[in-house]
């Protein structure tokens, strides 16, 4: 597999050794977002949950190309501090805004219809609450990437499958968006903003 920064490679390798990183995004869900990135001419993306900068150092290279700029949002002091040193040895420093906050509160102050796309992959409970702020921050003709969607576990995990259910119900039923749900890693739900 080729990587877009040769950093991520050893970020998978250490993260498989950790408990306390929220899992990555696939290189392949990666490579599909970076061409949403460039397909679109992307100027500005949002990314939901930061965690250590993984999918942002993906997203940044190909930002690098569009002379674009990504802005992330996460609670997690912890992680985020991680993510700015790994953003540093990546090189993408330049391209990242690193908010930090609770997601629902810090998007309200952003712009309407600044974002060409906007991914969310934070805590899955927040998609179906977060879609309607999703909608407003995206331009029309912008597209909402969610990831994760076709997760599947029975038991404890069971519960955030229900989140992203109701989160795939409310996208393809709603008249301002064109969805379609990707079977690419655990599931990716694109949406287009009409």
């Amino acid at each position: 597999m080729y990587y877009d920064n040769e950093i991520l490679r050893g970020m998978e390798e250490q993260s498989a050794t950790r408990a306390d990183t929220r899992s990555f995004i696939e290189p392949e869900v990666a490579r599909l977002i970076n061409t949403f990135i460039l397909t679109l001419d992307a100027k500005n993306v949002l990314e939901l949950g930061t965690c250590i900068g993984y999918s942002g150092i993906w997203m940044s290279e190909a930002l690098k190309r569009t002379n674009g700029f990504l802005t992330t949002i996460d609670y997690d002091i912890a992680l985020l501090d991680e993510a700015r040193i790994n953003f540093k040895k990546a090189g993408v420093s330049e391209r990242i805004k690193i908010l930090e906050g609770d997601i629902t509160e810090v998007t309200k102050k952003l712009p309407t219809g600044y974002f060409d796309i906007v991914f969310q992959d934070a805590r899955k409970s927040l998609y179906p609450v977060m879609l309607e702020e999703c909608i407003r921050l995206v331009r029309t003709g912008g597209i909402i990437i969610a990831d994760d969607t076709l997760y599947s576990r029975k038991g404890t995990a069971e519960k955030i499958s229900l989140h992203l259910r109701e989160y795939n119900k409310m996208v393809l039923s709603d008249k301002r968006l064109y969805s379609s749900i990707v079977s690419i890693g655990q599931g990716l739900t694109i949406s287009t903003k009409l």
